[in-house]
């Protein structure tokens, strides 16, 4: 499942600086599996989610999607430098874009 709201896309394409920071964490109790999310500092400083998706597992192929809504969602991400943690299956994932 993938989620962006709106006001958040709106945003994003008024007052946002042009770095997005995407992450990954893994969710646990009644819900497995794993939240991949695209912030953004505002303004102001201040942290902005842009996006969010839901997936079963952190890999190669789950990044690939998340990003392909990402730029989907906000038209194109040729102007944007896009920072992470340098895992592996994002890495392969931005090289694809």
């Amino acid at each position: 499942m993938f989620i962006a709201y709106a006001a958040s896309l709106h945003g994003f394409r008024t007052v946002i600086r042009s770095v997005i920071a995407i992450d990954g964490t893994h969710l646990k109790g009644k819900f497995s599996g794993i939240m991949l999310v695209a912030i953004c500092l505002d303004v102001n400083n201040q942290v902005f989610l842009l996006t969010c998706g839901f997936g079963d597992v952190e890999v190669e192929m789950s990044w690939t999607w998340f990003l392909n809504e990402l730029k989907n969602a906000i038209s194109s991400l040729e102007d944007w430098k896009i920072i992470s943690n340098h895992y592996l299956g994002i890495k392969a994932a931005i090289k694809k874009m």
